[in-house]
């Protein structure tokens, strides 16, 4: 997040690291940390993403200065579509998608990440890249959807599974909402949502 990424060095992305394999992580989404160029960096200093297990795709220059990447293990999974990007507020607020596949199963699943603008309801625009991959409730395959939503606790979590297209959240696990952000900021709000199908 923009409050940490200034202080981003080789100490976070060994503790990213560290909690990646600590807790089993399948995938994660970090959020305005990276900038690629020919080497993947991260943060402000640039510190080199290199990692036999995790591996990171990123949004790119797609959307301004913010970034959104998606870290997965690429001992269980393997990416198996074109990564869909797109902005979700005047070339600002980044989202990636794309397709992966489980290596032990051949099973499919719709993977996103995305840093959501404070306006409420633009998890919308996400419907349609979830449905051009396969993922929501019409498709076939499952949607693991993983963002920094900006919206607190007030706005449900259903509201924005049916509003991305994924179905009712009686069909659906989800993280519970706490105080993940921001870094000493005193900030109160509960952004940060995992959905699954």
């Amino acid at each position: 997040h923009w409050k940490t990424s200034k202080d981003f060095g080789e100490h976070v992305t060994s503790d990213i690291k560290n909690w990646l394999t600590e807790y089993h992580v399948d995938f994660a989404t970090i959020i305005e940390f990276t900038n690629l160029g020919d080497t993947t960096t991260v943060g402000e200093n640039h510190v080199p993403w290199s990692d036999a297990k995790y591996k990171m795709i990123d949004s790119g220059a797609t959307c301004s200065s913010d970034k959104t990447s998606i870290l997965y293990d690429s001992t269980k999974w393997t990416p198996s579509s074109d990564v869909l990007k797109g902005c979700l507020a005047n070339n600002d607020r980044p989202w990636i998608a794309t397709t992966f596949t489980e290596s032990a199963s051949g099973k499919e699943i719709v993977v996103v990440g995305s840093h959501f603008s404070h306006t409420a309801g633009c998890e919308q625009l996400l419907k349609a890249p979830i449905a051009k991959l396969g993922g929501g409730k019409d498709g076939s395959k499952g949607v693991v959807f993983m963002a920094d939503t900006n919206n607190d606790r007030a706005y449900e979590t259903s509201k924005l599974a049916n509003n991305m297209g994924l179905g009712d959240i009686g069909d659906l696990q989800k993280s519970d909402s706490f105080k993940s952000c921001c870094s000493d900021s005193g900030m109160p709000y509960q952004y940060d949502r995992i959905i699954s199908t």
